[in-house]
């Protein structure tokens, strides 16, 4: 998940490739919150002519939108004994510790991306890495192997933490 949206030095996520938010996408109207935010950005997917089909965000920063309140002191998004159904805008959300908190990815992800599924994942054990057989150890190695391809990074929104 981190290597996707953050990628590595060798290789661009989903973040570094994806457009700039820009704020005054929508004429005449300044963003007052992160869920406004939000709604520009998919209304900034949008006027690049694809449909937005969800957000990732930080679990602190849905957490924050959850329990946002009304004059009145109630709950706009969830209910405490239910909870919230995580979505905004239409679109759902999915809350990633990978992504910096006061940051946020909206885009149309089918779209935009793909991943190329080159080996599923495999479990190896071995007790002849160094001195694991004289020590009575196993080295266990986890491994899959995937490329990212964005084909469309317009259709991708990102705006970083400020």
């Amino acid at each position: 998940e981190d290597y996707l949206l953050n990628g590595s030095a060798a290789v661009d996520g989903l973040l570094a490739t994806a457009t700039a938010y820009v704020p005054g996408t929508a004429t005449g109207y300044t963003p007052a919150t992160l869920v406004d935010d939000i709604r520009i950005a998919k209304l900034q997917v949008r006027k690049a002519l694809y449909p937005a089909s969800g957000v990732v965000m930080n679990p602190e920063d849905w957490a924050k939108i959850e329990l946002l309140k009304d004059t009145q002191n109630a709950y706009l998004f969830s209910s405490v004994t239910s909870g919230a159904v995580p979505t905004l805008w239409g679109m759902p959300v999915v809350q990633s510790d990978s992504m910096p908190e006061g940051s946020f990815l909206v885009g149309a992800f089918s779209l935009a991306t793909q991943i190329w599924d080159r080996m599923g994942m495999t479990v190896r054990a071995s007790t002849e890495d160094g001195d694991n057989f004289s020590e009575n150890m196993v080295t266990i190695l986890f491994e899959k192997r995937l490329a990212l391809e964005i084909n469309r990074p317009e259709a991708l929104v990102y705006k970083a933490a400020a």
